[in-house]
């Protein structure tokens, strides 16, 4: 079961890709670091937005199961805000 770990600083303007596709599905943590309960993180697909997209709350971690062929992507209501990921795929 491969697991990919990344770090990332997100955009408060463009949707960063957090998690590719794959041909299985996959298990994703994904953790909100920022510390700054003004920081707002939010994930969805490749439109996500901070109007349309799943708020993850500051210091927060969350896991989610996802179908084979989907991605996961993230944004921030502030430029700079941390995030970060680990995909486990489910062979």
């Amino acid at each position: 079961m491969p697991i990919h770990t990344q770090h990332f600083t997100l955009s408060n303007v463009t949707a960063t890709k957090v998690c590719s596709a794959d041909s299985q599905p996959q298990q994703i943590w994904v953790h909100n670091s920022e510390h700054s309960h003004s920081d707002q993180v939010f994930i969805g697909n490749a439109a996500v937005s901070v109007a349309t997209g799943l708020h993850i709350h500051s210091d927060e971690t969350l896991k989610l199961d996802i179908d084979p062929g989907t991605e996961l992507w993230a944004i921030s209501d502030t430029n700079g805000s941390l995030f970060q990921v680990m995909c486990i795929k489910q062979d």
